[in-house]
């Protein structure tokens, strides 16, 4: 009876909480709040990314598109085309490239098919350099191949 009395006495009413309790709860709100910034944070980064790489999957796509399309005599002969070391033609165009990409363009004989002259290799190197990247500035590629016969073959 009189640990009763004791604790209806002690004139502590229990229906807030305590500063020790607070101050925790608040600890754990700061912590989840900083996971979930950091992993926005790295959303925002990878689909900046992605969406990169997807521009210059098509840049360089349109332009293989564009020479496939030419006769592949005209497509050698528009760049002074000898063929040295099974190489046709390099270049470096940008003249409808977006401004923050770098695109080479290098027209080959393929390795297996050397005796023919009816089928060249389009390669396509679209660069791009990132830059406020965390380490630097970081120099991206992509690379795409197709084998034409010119005329849209």
């Amino acid at each position: 009876m009189g640990m009763k009395k004791r604790a209806a006495d002690s004139g502590r009413d229990n229906c807030g909480f305590t500063m020790l309790e607070v101050c925790i709860a608040m600890a754990v709100l700061a912590i989840t709040v900083l996971g979930i910034t950091s992993m926005q944070l790295n959303a925002v980064r990878n689909v900046t990314v992605g969406n990169l790489y997807s521009q210059a999957n098509v840049v360089a796509n349109q332009h293989i598109e564009f020479l496939k399309n030419i006769d592949l005599t005209d497509l050698v002969d528009d760049w002074n085309g000898r063929i040295e070391n099974n190489v046709a033609a390099t270049m470096d165009t940008n003249e409808e490239c977006p401004p923050i990409f770098t695109r080479e363009t290098t027209i080959t004989l393929p390795e297996e098919l050397e005796d023919t002259y009816f089928c060249r290799l389009i390669t396509v190197k679209v660069s791009w350099t990132r830059a406020g990247a965390t380490y630097g500035s970081v120099k991206r590629s992509v690379i795409v191949r197709s084998l034409t016969r010119g005329e849209g073959i």
